[in-house]
């Protein structure tokens, strides 16, 4: 049983492989304008639900702790003039994603949120000064790999096995955050 639900390293390889090729792949000269319509729509969508979640209770917390840690001011928090790391803004951002729960999802045997990439994305576009182009092509790869690795992830299904839809963010944010 346990061979059939771990992956050999040449398996594992593989699978590494092709979710970089994936991601070296979408570029935004290669994006059709749709894809690039989509992209925008979602980060709206997700800004949207950030300002509108800036001022949950839930939020205003981990809002307060990120900014009593101090360090550099890189990146913004959304629904306010404040700004602290890019990490913490991504954390504080995307509790506000989460607070009111309006967020998309991608649908499937697996369902997932996409749109979670988006803050830590947007944070690390503010501190590399990224451009709209290289934003959007983080978005679009952030958006290609997420629900393909939870699609192909096997069975038992993910939650079997002790992981959750967003574990994927540690393989979809590394390798859409393309901006150096």
């Amino acid at each position: 049983m346990l061979s059939r639900l771990c992956y050999s390293a040449t398996q594992m390889n593989g699978v590494t492989e092709n979710l970089v090729d994936l991601a070296r792949g979408i570029g935004f000269d290669n994006l059709a304008a749709e894809v690039v319509r989509e992209a925008g729509r979602r980060l709206l969508d997700a800004l949207g639900c950030m300002i509108a979640g800036a001022s949950g209770e839930t939020t205003i917390a981990v809002r307060r702790m990120a900014l009593a840690l101090g360090g550099v001011a890189e990146s913004s928090i959304l629904g306010t003039r404040d700004r602290t790391s890019c990490e913490r803004a991504a954390l504080v951002n995307g509790t506000a994603l989460r607070f009111l729960d309006f967020m998309d999802g991608h649908p499937g045997p697996y369902p997932c949120h996409p749109c979670f990439n988006i803050p830590p994305l947007l944070a690390l576009a503010e501190r590399f000064q990224a451009s709209g182009k290289q934003l959007a092509s983080a978005i679009v790869t952030g958006y290609e790999i997420m629900p393909r690795f939870q699609e192909n992830s096997g069975l038992p299904d993910f939650g079997a096995r002790g992981w959750a839809g967003s574990t994927n963010l540690s393989f979809s944010i590394p390798l859409a955050a393309r901006y150096r």
